[in-house]
């Protein structure tokens, strides 16, 4: 048998076996690790995000957002000190 012979029968076994060893390894493989807030993460955060003051001629959906951001801040920062 030639060494064209060979080669020709040998390959689409070889090619099917990779390919089930690909369909194997991505179904096992673990998804990525998600990334986690540490703290100093949080307090990175929280000394720049500053609360917000609105003034007597702000419209009501305007002091409404600020009252929410403000809200947002504390919830996730605690309360200012």
């Amino acid at each position: 048998m030639s060494k064209t012979m060979r080669a020709c029968r040998l390959l689409p076994t070889l090619a099917l076996a990779w390919l089930l060893t690909a369909c194997t390894t991505a179904a096992t493989k673990p998804p990525p690790a998600t990334p986690t807030r540490t703290v100093e993460t949080r307090a990175g955060v929280c000394t720049q995000w500053l609360g917000i003051h609105y003034s007597r001629d702000d419209t009501q959906p305007t002091k409404d957002q600020v009252r929410e951001n403000n809200a947002s801040r504390d919830a996730y920062c605690g309360p200012p000190h």
